[in-house]
């Protein structure tokens, strides 16, 4: 599948910092305030970022490990991409702002899904065993 235009900046980001705890988590924050605030605009695609975001923090807490590097980065790059106000189509462009950040979306959970299939099976498992959401965790 072809990496969709604008995402290779967001790539070459993630690659960098993936290693980086505190920077990894800022941009979890970032996501996930952003992700509430827009959740009427990026309706579609809302629980595969969630998923991407709790994916990202598990293992940047080392908590879940049984995924690839590699799909760590691809997760963390399209968070960083949602993230940012300013790229390949400007979030404050009516109607279409957010139309790439639904499309990097959807092209890195195509990408990965098997491995968010996975981690969203242990991460629901670990649900229940807790008796709770673990969303706060």
């Amino acid at each position: 599948m072809k990496q969709p235009a604008g995402f290779g900046p967001s790539r070459r980001k993630a690659e960098k910092i993936a290693g980086d705890i505190k920077k990894t988590t800022e941009i979890i924050n970032r996501a996930l305030v952003k992700s509430e605030r827009e959740k009427g605009k990026i309706e579609k695609v809302r629980q595969e970022i969630d998923l991407l975001i709790k994916m990202v923090g598990a293992w940047a807490k080392g908590e879940y490990r049984r995924v690839p590097v590699k799909t760590i980065i691809t997760g963390l790059a399209a968070l960083i991409y949602f993230v940012n106000p300013v790229d390949l189509v400007p979030d404050f462009l009516l109607g279409l702002g957010f139309l790439d950040d639904v499309t990097i979306i959807s092209f890195v959970v195509n990408s990965i899904r098997k491995d968010i299939e996975q981690f969203a099976q242990w991460y629901w498992g670990q649900a229940r065993q807790s008796g709770s959401d673990i969303e706060g965790k």
